[in-house]
């Protein structure tokens, strides 16, 4: 802006970095005018209640003015101009134009939506965005225990300045190897550190919390123990990678992050590794079990046995993320123990062998099987649960070229969607039902490719069955629902003693939400033989989908599939 004599000039004023007491004020101060060798310049700031006059110092040529206005009232709006004089022997003078800004609220904030949490092997990068500084001092803490709602000691903190990506990182080294949970939190508090380890969340800070991470060992171990050996033994491993817990990691066995190889060639023999029922390491809710987060079989050429020397034991428990197997020849059994498997994706070769056959998991001597999910997208791929095995599945299931083996074993879990994986989907699922007392229970059962077939084969016992093996539970007619191709139904050639299941019949499968009749197709032992029929809830019997629909019967009212073997006509001869 001109003065008297155009030889004073202020550019319009500008505001950043505006707090809730505080903000940067700054303008353009262009030629002190005629003869003037200093020129003083200020801020004038008016807003909550007063007015204060601000100095910014001086100059003699074109100047960028810059001051930090602070104590200003939280929530409150400020004008504000810059100002200038010369020392000229008739001194001038001139005003900028005004500006005006609101600060921000007093209580520090940030966008917790956005923290980010990285971990690089011990140590944790948490970043999170500021987006407000409060009244006074403001610190972000990490804030680490020992369980989700107790975190409540310092590992790091630092004083924030300015708006924007905070980070903050955090050192583990003095924490125990191998499967160490650390519970952390991030805290955004104005105040001292001792408001930041109350309880929280506290009326002076906010908390981003009720997350964990696992201290891992990620080195790569190789079992070169022989044939059998004991897990802990530490001539029976090799460690061929070393990881970044390999310092502080005593020999022995993988834990929490390692991967394990196991290799042999054919004719070696199958190697059996046994679990110590004293030993392990500690993870979720104080959990004590074997851990390895990748098994690799990819160079066994022989059958891989895991059991345990206790299997009620809580430290004797296998605990299985990743499997990696990618020969059509890998088998693994577990024999008598506890195991826990993340997932059965992507393992076996991606074809089949000659005779239709691909990787093998069997759970035999009444081992417990947890899986967090079965999905599966390799065809020949088979799981097999016998001798009293109880396999449970918490998010369902699904795949293309299955065999599913139930022998005198327990099969449950949220859902089958036999083909749900595979390139072109015409190879469905083989659910197999074998011994005196198989159980196979799921929600619901369903097809989603018109090209592929599934079948359910009951290898029926000497005397049948007492319920239906083979049971769902959803609330609507799913089973065999229309969507896919039909379901197959058969009773193996192989069943023994077919003669002495009673003339009334014996159950196979029950659907409480009902069967689509129509999309069911029976085979039994002879062809020309049709022993299948379906019931409703009231017992009921229906020889096919025609019968049903003239009965007057919907699909949901259907819910029962037995099985009769074919009566021999009888024939009286007169000589």
């Amino acid at each position: 802006m001109p003065v008297a004599g155009g030889f004073i000039f202020l550019g319009d004023p500008d505001v950043s970095a505006v707090m809730a007491d505080s903000a940067v004020l700054s303008a353009v101060f262009n030629a002190p005018g005629d003869n003037a060798t200093e020129a003083q310049a200020w801020f004038v700031v008016t807003g909550g209640g007063a007015t204060r006059v601000i100095p910014a110092g001086t100059a003699t040529a074109r100047t960028n003015l810059t001051v930090t206005v602070t104590g200003l009232t939280p929530e409150t709006e400020y004008t504000f101009y810059a100002t200038a004089t010369n020392n000229a022997a008739t001194p001038a003078g001139a005003d900028s134009a005004s500006g005006s800004f609101a600060t921000g609220n007093g209580t520090s904030a940030w966008d917790a939506a956005g923290a980010t949490f990285k971990q690089d092997g011990r140590t944790l990068k948490a970043t999170v965005d500021v987006t407000n500084l409060g009244v006074g001092t403001t610190t972000l803490y990490l804030m680490t225990g020992t369980a989700w709602n107790s975190e409540n000691t310092v590992s790091a903190s630092q004083v924030i300045t300015s708006l924007g990506k905070q980070t903050i990182i955090g050192d583990f080294s003095d924490r125990p190897w191998g499967g160490n949970t650390v519970f952390y939190s991030l805290m955004l508090v104005n105040g001292t550190a001792e408001s930041a380890t109350t309880n929280w969340p506290n009326a002076s800070g906010q908390a981003f919390y009720n997350k964990s991470m696992e201290l891992r060992d990620d080195s790569t171990y190789t079992w070169i123990g022989g044939s059998a050996g004991v897990w802990n033994v530490p001539a029976n491993w090799e460690r061929t990678t070393v990881g970044s817990l390999a310092e502080t990691h005593p020999a022995g066995y993988p834990v929490l992050g390692s991967t394990a190889i196991f290799a042999t060639a054919q004719g070696d023999g199958p190697i059996t590794v046994t679990v110590p029922a004293t030993q392990g390491a500690t993870i979720y809710s104080n959990e004590r079990c074997w851990i390895v987060n990748n098994l690799n079989l990819s160079g066994m050429h022989e059958e891989l046995v895991f059991t345990s020397e206790d299997k009620t034991a809580a430290d004797c428990r296998f605990y299985i993320w990743e499997i990696k197997a990618d020969q059509t020849y890998n088998r693994l059994t577990f024999n008598d123990c506890n195991v826990y498997m993340h997932t059965t994706k992507d393992i076996g070769a991606t074809a089949a062998d000659a005779n239709g056959e691909n990787f093998a998991i069997t759970f035999t001597g009444g081992t417990t099987a947890q899986f967090n999910s079965i999905d599966i997208n390799r065809p020949g791929f088979t799981i097999r649960a016998e001798d009293g095995a109880t396999v449970t599945c918490g998010n369902g299931g699904g795949g293309v070229g299955t065999v599913i083996e139930i022998d005198n074993a327990t099969y449950s879990g949220n859902r089958i969607e036999a083909d749900t994986y595979g390139a072109d989907n015409k190879d469905g699922m083989l659910i197999r039902l074998l011994g005196a007392n198989p159980s196979f229970t799921v929600p619901y059962f369903q097809f989603k490719k018109a090209t592929s077939t599934n079948a359910v084969e009951f290898v029926v016992p000497t005397g049948g069955y007492a319920a239906a093996p083979f049971k769902t539970s959803k609330n609507d007619a799913v089973f065999a629902n229309g969507t896919g191709n039909s379901l197959i139904v058969r009773v193996s050639k192989d069943s023994p003693g077919l003669a002495s299941i009673p003339g009334r019949g014996i159950p196979l499968l029950q659907s409480a939400g009902g069967i689509n009749a129509a999309n069911v197709r029976f085979e039994d032992v002879k062809a020309k033989y049709n022993g299948f029929f379906f019931k409703d809830a009231d017992g009921n019997k229906y020889a096919d989908a025609a019968a049903i629909a003239a009965a007057g019967k919907t699909a949901s009212q259907i819910t029962q599939i037995w099985y009769r073997p074919p009566v021999r006509q009888f024939v009286i001869i007169v000589r």
